[in-house]
């Protein structure tokens, strides 16, 4: 059985790794040709957590044609570069099936990946794959359980296939939701990691955490999500994972910042991209037209793309009237 992955990045190498040894032939492509022949010649990927000797007869490639034979594509590749790799595909297969792993906003449109996926390939299958999945730790093999989220007949089949000791997924129906948290839950890191690198303790780490679950619940509502979304794997349990560790780049990004580096200085120091980061500007623009409010994701984007400074911005936040617990939340 062949298995397409687009995108060598941590997730991606992650995922080829995984269905090497479930017995897939993993059609794995890479952008990058260099970064393809190292990992060819020297079974490991010099970029991103190159202390893991991949299998040996696991191989990339470059060439995009060979990746649309396989009968199910997934995408781990960031939600800024969807557009292009989709595009390029398109060239090869007009109605795959893909699933996708990508957690973010597209900045210029404000579609989600699903809506990208609608424009480029408009009788194709969209599923979304999503939840607490340090790729490190599925290489390593440690139990993890994320969920699926697309057409049931794709959905029962797949998690049927893919569902191992060390992999357990789940279904699930609220593709908005579920999209929806996985883009917030990156904004809300970086904020996480501002917290920690500014010394400021677990109380307020774990405040602002609790109060961004009802921020994201106060979005889903407007977006006619499913409440319930936000308390699984999509929600909580990835935001518990990435808010909470500096194997999150976009905790890293805020942590480094809340140090006092530089935005610029920040981003250059991490290996990949932190979604969050162009995120924040997205669901920023998409709180307002829709009239929600969301002050840690406007906090965020004011330091991120606004040179506001850290200490200004959370003296604001603190300095809010205060409100019902669950404002926004409670009448719905």
């Amino acid at each position: 059985m062949k298995i397409g992955i687009l995108g060598t990045g941590s997730l991606g190498t992650a995922l080829a790794a995984h269905f090497y040894k479930l017995g897939y032939d993993v059609l794995w492509w890479g952008r990058d040709p260099e970064l393809v022949e190292h990992i060819n010649a020297h079974h490991r990927n010099p970029k991103h957590m190159s202390e893991f000797l991949l299998p040996y007869d696991l191989k990339a490639t470059n060439d995009m044609s060979l990746v649309a034979n396989a009968p199910h594509i997934i995408s781990a590749v960031p939600t800024p570069y969807l557009r292009n790799v989709w595009g390029k595909l398109k060239e090869h297969i007009e109605n795959p099936i893909i699933i996708n792993t990508s957690k973010g906003i597209e900045v210029d449109t404000g579609m989600f990946a699903h809506e990208i996926f609608r424009e480029i390939f408009p009788l194709g299958t969209f599923l979304a794959l999503s939840g607490p999945s340090f790729a490190r730790e599925i290489l390593k093999g440690f139990p993890t359980a994320v969920v699926l989220v697309g057409p049931e007949k794709h959905t029962c089949q797949l998690i049927k296939d893919w569902s191992t000791p060390a992999l357990r997924i789940y279904s699930a129906e609220d593709l908005v939701g579920v999209e929806l948290a996985g883009a917030y839950k990156n904004v809300l890191a970086i904020a996480s990691g501002a917290v920690a690198g500014l010394g400021l303790g677990e109380n307020t780490r774990a405040a602002l955490i609790t109060r961004g679950v009802a921020e994201l619940t106060r979005l889903g509502i407007a977006l006619g999500a499913q409440m319930k979304t936000f308390m699984g794997l999509a929600g909580v349990g990835d935001i518990i994972l990435t808010c909470s560790s500096k194997e999150s780049r976009n905790y890293s990004l805020g942590w480094n910042i809340g140090r006092g580096l530089s935005v610029d200085d920040a981003l250059s120091r991490l290996k990949g991209y932190p979604e969050g980061y162009k995120t924040s500007l997205a669901m920023k623009k998409l709180s307002h037209e829709l009239s929600v409010e969301t002050p840690i994701v406007d906090a965020v984007a004011s330091v991120l793309h606004e040179g506001k400074p850290i200490r200004r911005v959370l003296a604001d936040l603190l300095s809010r009237p205060p409100k019902k617990e669950f404002w926004g939340i409670e009448e719905n």
